[in-house]
């Protein structure tokens, strides 16, 4: 067995899709943001309701996210994190794409 032991712990900047403005472009803000931090965490839901942002949608800003972190080489530098547990969507389906 082997362990990685941490000094000190990090902590990451995290951009959550869902709690922008939904005609912000985060894409330019990670871009900009990949330029001087070392790691970022995204959470890539996006809300369709006031009280629903539990669901991941593929558009064009999603798409465009990726395409930047692969643009810049941040593969290793980036942690994506999705939800999948509403409860008003199919859970198995939501399961899936979650995976």
């Amino acid at each position: 067995m082997s362990f990685i032991w941490m000094n000190k712990p990090e902590l990451l900047l995290t951009l959550d899709i869902g709690h922008f403005y939904p005609t912000e472009l985060v894409s330019a803000k990670l871009s900009a943001l990949l330029t001087y931090k070392k790691k970022v965490l995204l959470h890539v839901t996006r809300s369709m309701r006031w009280d629903f942002d539990h669901v991941v949608s593929f558009d064009d800003e999603t798409r465009a996210l990726i395409t930047v972190i692969v643009r810049m080489n941040a593969l290793n530098r980036v942690y994506i994190g999705t939800d999948y547990f509403d409860a008003s969507i199919n859970r198995i389906v939501a399961w899936i794409v979650g995976a």
